[in-house]
């Protein structure tokens, strides 16, 4: 039956028409409104999970790609890989690629990975880096990353038996603190930046053969708000010498949390309001 009955004062049969309940899926006799709806917030949910690439290369080419610099004397592009070859003891071959940009700290949240291949038996000084900063290198500090730079320091196994830590500063050095050990082999490395809280996170997925990331090494939350970064000097870099090497350097977009929110409100009042309009029609209708 398309109604309910009831009595109006006069003992008359009035006819309301039943309002049918909202509802909470989809099939495939929705209407057209309402599946441009649905395929609109699946498409808000899905760019969340797939943020937008900024950069990714895997040093193919052979060459220098062009979303990078080179800062320091000896980098060679092999085998898909991004070498730092020089062995010189006191660190003088050390060599660092950093992003053209340097506005890294400002161009909203994102994820940055590389994968790093550390050598067994890694001269003294092989020691491989990642992070965000200047990208330059210090000659006062073993040509180890200069300040401001928030970067990963890991050692191979011959080195402080593979001691890992990060750096965290202004100038460098500034304060180390430990991660564990990663020593050689092939490590994944994550660096993680928050825009709106000015934070950092590095995570490094040990002995790394491919797939979902999944981290042995987590650092504390790192304030970086406090390390002079401004819109030219917080290029994402890494490097290193002694034969350390580079693969699949990548940096994805993370949307913020507010943006996907107010999408999604945005999106639920326009099915509310789809929902009212076909309650309209269907009174109108009965």
């Amino acid at each position: 039956m398309g109604a309910s009955a009831r009595f109006g004062e006069n003992g008359g049969d009035v006819r309301t028409p039943r309002v049918e309940p909202i509802p909470t899926s989809f099939s495939m006799q929705s209407s057209p409104a309402k599946l441009r709806l649905a395929s609109a917030l699946f498409a808000l949910v899905s760019a969340s999970a797939h943020a937008q690439l900024l950069v990714q290369e895997d040093f193919s080419s052979g060459t220098l790609p062009s979303s990078l610099e080179i800062v320091g004397p000896s980098v060679n592009f092999t085998g898909g890989l991004a070498v730092f070859p020089d062995p010189q003891f006191n660190g003088s071959g050390r060599t660092y690629l950093r992003t053209v940009s340097g506005a890294f700290a400002n161009l909203g949240s994102y994820v940055a990975e590389i994968t790093l291949i550390m050598p067994v038996g890694a001269p003294v000084l092989g020691t491989g880096f990642f992070g965000l900063g200047s990208g330059n290198r210090n000659p006062s500090f073993s040509f180890e990353p200069a300040g401001p730079s928030l970067n990963l320091r890991v050692n191979p196994d011959n080195i402080a038996s593979g001691f890992t830590s990060f750096s965290d500063g202004q100038a460098f050095p500034g304060s180390s603190t430990p991660m564990g050990t990663a020593g050689s082999g092939i490590h994944q490395l994550r660096f993680s930046w928050d825009f709106l809280t000015r934070t950092a996170l590095f995570e490094i997925d040990l002995n790394y053969t491919g797939g979902a990331f999944v981290p042995d090494l987590v650092s504390p939350v790192i304030d970086g708000a406090d390390n002079g970064f401004d819109g030219v000097n917080a290029h994402l870099f890494f490097g290193g010498n002694a034969g350390t090497s580079f693969d699949n350097f990548s940096v994805r977009a993370v949307p913020e949390p507010g943006t996907v929110v107010a999408g999604m409100g945005a999106l639920a009042l326009g099915l509310r309001a789809a929902a009212r309009r076909r309650r309209t029609a269907a009174v109108i209708a009965g």
